[in-house]
């Protein structure tokens, strides 16, 4: 294999996302969480330096540190949703605090879509529509 077949990334598809498909009708729009992502290094620094002294002095929580890469998550990386519903099955509306919210009130969901979001092959040149496939949904 090619080292440009193995590295090469969709660079349109790493700021305009692509669709993790979570099945029953609940798709996210995701981009690049990484320094392909302009918008994501911009929303990084502008989270992390009221945290810089914390970071070096290694007194940041890690609560609060989640919570902080949930924000830029929220500002740079979830671009929209499908299908989404909070705890009483309403339809919960597309915004930056419904984002925090929910990667907040759901980890393991965060989880999942970071390790998507930073992973070179979910947007691969060739193959970037094989993430719904790693998500059981083909």
């Amino acid at each position: 294999m090619s080292l440009y077949k193995k590295f090469k990334t969709d660079k349109k598809a790493e700021v305009e996302g692509i669709e993790l498909d979570f099945g029953d009708g609940i798709v996210f729009k995701v981009a690049r969480a990484g320094k392909s992502n302009p918008a994501f290094a911009e929303a990084s620094r502008k989270r992390l330096k009221p945290w810089l002294f914390a970071i070096k002095a290694n007194t940041m929580s890690d609560e609060q540190a989640n919570l902080v890469m949930v924000k830029v998550f929220a500002d740079s990386v979830v671009l929209g949703w499908e299908g989404v519903k909070d705890e009483a099955g309403k339809e919960l509306k597309f915004t930056h605090e419904n984002v925090v919210k929910l990667l907040t009130d759901l980890p393991d969901l965060f989880d999942d879509i970071k390790e998507y979001a930073e992973d070179k092959d979910s947007f691969n040149a060739d193959t970037h529509g094989g993430v719904a496939d790693t998500l059981g949904n083909s």
